[in-house]
């Protein structure tokens, strides 16, 4: 199998110049992508009155991007890993599928810690750009569950940053 070059993923971060993905790395770079959209989907959402009639519209796009995580992790896992990193890539989609199957159960909670809190289970080496790059794919996956959290809490996390670097 053939890798394909790819030094930028839109709506995520900038690649390093000798980073090519891997079938599954490409696939993950997707899953952050529909990720951030199901997560923007749902924060649209919990702000609409459950009596509006925009609720409806917007809890259906909602729950059509959170089918396209789904999807997209259940791809990952079905894609062979071609190396060490990939590991890492497939066992984190494998805990955002997880998640959103199960919602908002105490199950989901304890995965969303693992996907957000827990260092690497597979250690990547940091001083590749495979590496790199992967700790920022999971770095990225880990922000949206939290800005997801914050919003199910009613919180504004640009506000906590800002009164927290004064």
């Amino acid at each position: 199998m053939t890798y394909q070059a790819n030094n930028t993923t839109a709506g995520t971060t900038e690649e390093p110049q000798d980073f090519v993905h891997s079938p599954v790395s490409r696939d993950f770079s997707r899953l952050l992508i529909a990720l951030r959209a199901a997560v923007e989907a749902e924060i649209d959402t919990l702000k609409c009155d459950v009596f509006d009639e925009e609720f409806k519209d917007r809890a259906s796009r909602a729950e059509n991007a959170w089918m396209d995580v789904i999807n997209i992790a259940q791809k990952i896992l079905r894609n062979d890993a071609m190396r060490a990193e990939d590991d890492e890539l497939r066992h984190v989609a494998a805990h955002i599928s997880i998640s959103t199957y199960l919602e908002h159960s105490e199950d989901c909670q304890a995965y969303q810690t693992l996907v957000r809190d827990y260092s690497p289970i597979f250690p990547c080496s940091a001083d590749t750009a495979v590496g790199r790059r992967s700790e920022q794919m999971i770095a990225i996956a880990r922000e949206w569950f939290k800005t997801l959290d914050w919003a199910v809490l009613g919180r504004d996390p640009r506000a906590e940053m800002q009164a927290a670097a004064m």
